[in-house]
């Protein structure tokens, strides 16, 4: 277990939540529950706390309403929501620790304690735009505190949740486990395998890990070109998966309809 300035002296596993998909799908729910037990029930002496930072995608929603089964079922651990607060321009803000939780997008009464993050500053800190290179800094510091991340995303689309549990899986110490279904991997595969050439071409490139300079010298074009053109394609694909899952009545619709925990 990793120690933090917060943890020391207390025996504690630290698990963190990663997944930017545009669609949670309900099956999710089940399987974060299914694998917090299983942590729960191998660690039966020790605290364990779910650290956000922030709580406004969707699959953190789902995450928040499986944590709040697991505290009814375990009613005798302590199991903690810890919401992580970025302390750059925090003094600025002054919120209450209720304002605080409404602001950071978690349901009314969900977390169990905050958290300042160390104040991580640098190129990025100098630019009013740059917030969201700010952001990934502490969410990288989210997870070189924590043992485990239950990560949402799929191997075959190339997003951000991807991106982040790749990179998260190279932190010593750090366990990722991804959550995914297999019918909705392979429905991706054949939305990307259905795009035109030079579409599936790009997708292809970036699946085979070429960098986007490479992938904008192969076609003449800039690397903000390729990453743009990339993005697009990828955004696409997840809303035409996701009409479908809805459809079909797999998948929640959108971040509102947690708020009363539904």
């Amino acid at each position: 277990m990793k120690e933090t300035k917060c943890g020391k002296g207390k025996p504690m596993i630290k698990i963190c939540f990663s997944g930017a998909l545009l669609f949670a799908e309900r099956s999710a729910r089940e399987q974060i529950e299914e694998k917090l037990s299983g942590i729960i029930e191998a660690n039966p002496d020790e605290e364990i706390q779910f650290w956000f930072h922030k709580c406004f995608s969707l699959f953190s929603m789902v995450a928040m309403l499986a944590i709040r089964n697991l505290k009814e079922k375990y009613r005798g651990r302590r199991l903690s929501v810890m919401n992580v607060v970025d302390p750059w321009k925090a003094e600025e803000e002054k919120l209450t620790k209720k304002e605080r939780e409404h602001m950071d997008g978690f349901p009314p009464g969900a977390v169990d304690q905050f958290l300042e993050a160390p104040l991580i500053l640098g190129k990025a800190e100098n630019y009013e735009t740059r917030f969201i290179a700010h952001s990934r800094k502490v969410d990288r510091w989210v997870w070189n505190q924590c043992d485990y991340m239950i990560a949402y995303y799929y191997r075959n689309l190339p997003e951000l949740g991807r991106n982040m549990a790749k990179s998260a899986s190279k932190i010593v110490g750090l366990t990722v486990i991804q959550i995914y279904e297999k019918e909705t991997e392979q429905l991706l595969e054949e939305e990307i395998q259905a795009l035109d050439e030079f579409e599936l071409e790009l997708i292809e490139d970036v699946r085979s890990g070429l960098s986007y300079q490479k992938i904008g010298a192969k076609r003449n074009k800039s690397y903000q070109r390729m990453r743009q053109q990339t993005m697009k394609i990828v955004y696409r694909l997840q809303h035409q998966v996701r009409d479908k899952l809805m459809l079909q009545g797999k998948c929640y619709v959108r971040e509102k309809d947690f708020r009363n925990f539904r």
